[in-house]
């Protein structure tokens, strides 16, 4: 079963194959509304943010995503 937090993951991945970067970046600011403490929402937001060219912001959502995620163990994303 899916989870609700890894929902906004695969959605905003999904918006991203299609070019809608911009619907991607804003499914994902949704999902870390919803739940903040879900590292992996700022580590997909900060790729995003890095192909609108906001570094900082990117490091920070990657810097984020380490304090909540740093410690899991490595795997295979198959989101498609």
């Amino acid at each position: 079963m899916i989870s609700p937090q890894d929902r906004y993951v695969i959605l905003a991945r999904y918006k991203g194959y299609q070019g809608d970067f911009e619907g991607a970046l804003q499914t994902l600011d949704e999902g870390i509304e919803r739940f903040p403490d879900y590292g992996p929402l700022y580590r997909h937001r900060g790729h995003r943010r890095i192909t609108f060219k906001d570094l900082d912001g990117a490091i920070a959502d990657f810097e984020r995503a380490i304090e909540l995620c740093g410690d899991w163990p490595d795997e295979i994303e198959y989101y498609r």
